[in-house]
């Protein structure tokens, strides 16, 4: 099996899954969802993605979701730039992860409770690590949630990184219609802004609230003093990413 949990504790990351708020919930965004307690060094946690509703009254009958994995956009909150820690002339995840990716994080779950056939996006043929997950042969109709689980796996953040903390944004498709140039009332998509392969700003772009945070262990790995409070980076998925990866291969965009 290509992913790997790591077991370093001195180096480990606490992560916090934080989908939405209770009041995030009666917006009817589709949501990652995670049981208290918060998760801790060295341990994985079984998260679910929720579809909270279909298009338009129409029912979702399949599903996407995946994490930025290929060239992510990294965004310091509160502005400033990410240090060049590996100074080789680049702001990315090397200069806040030992790994430099967010590959081998997610691994996806067989679970046939909403849908019955699933379909794994990975990096690449040669590596085959799961990078998303897409399922279909179900229906999740309207006044219905429906959920897909899947295991996320600790991260560990570079020593010399003054990052405290990652909010990773994933991008999710909700589909109700298998057609070939997506549109409103087709598919719901949470992401921050169309693609080339996702012209058309159906509902859900530009209202993303998938969130999985992964926090710093300041303890056994602390911030340097020259970092103070140090920062949080937020990890989204880029344009080249959603276009290769959201896709159901052979399925949605029907080709």
């Amino acid at each position: 099996m290509p992913i790997t949990t790591h077991t370093r504790g001195a180096k480990a990351a606490f992560f916090v899954l934080m989908a939405c708020g209770p009041g995030q919930h009666a917006m009817a965004h589709s949501a990652i969802i995670m049981p208290p307690p918060y998760a801790v060094v060295d341990s994985s946690v079984t998260a679910a993605y929720r579809i909270v509703h279909g298009c338009d009254g129409a029912p979702v009958i399949a599903m996407s979701l995946i994490m930025p994995s290929t060239n992510p956009v990294l965004k310091r909150q509160g502005g400033g730039a990410i240090p060049d820690i590996d100074k080789d002339g680049k702001r990315d995840l090397f200069d806040i992860l030992e790994t430099g990716s967010l590959v081998g994080s997610f691994q996806p779950m067989i679970d046939r409770a909403v849908f019955n056939r699933f379909y794994l996006s990975i990096d690449s043929p040669d590596l085959g690590n799961p990078v998303g997950v897409g399922a279909t042969h179900g229906s999740v109709p309207e006044k219905f949630n429906g959920e897909t689980r899947f295991t996320v796996y600790p991260v560990f953040f570079q020593a010399l990184s003054c990052a405290r903390g990652l909010i990773v944004h994933p991008v999710g498709a909700d589909i109700c219609k298998i057609t070939r140039d997506p549109k409103e009332g087709e598919v719901n998509i949470w992401m921050e802004h169309t693609t080339p392969k996702f012209p058309h700003p159906v509902h859900g772009v530009g209202e993303n609230s998938l969130q999985i945070s992964f926090k710093r262990d300041l303890v056994a790995n602390p911030l340097k003093p020259r970092c103070g409070e140090g920062f949080i980076v937020d990890v989204y998925a880029s344009d080249e990413d959603i276009d290769a990866h959201l896709p159901i291969t052979g399925v949605w965009p029907k080709p």
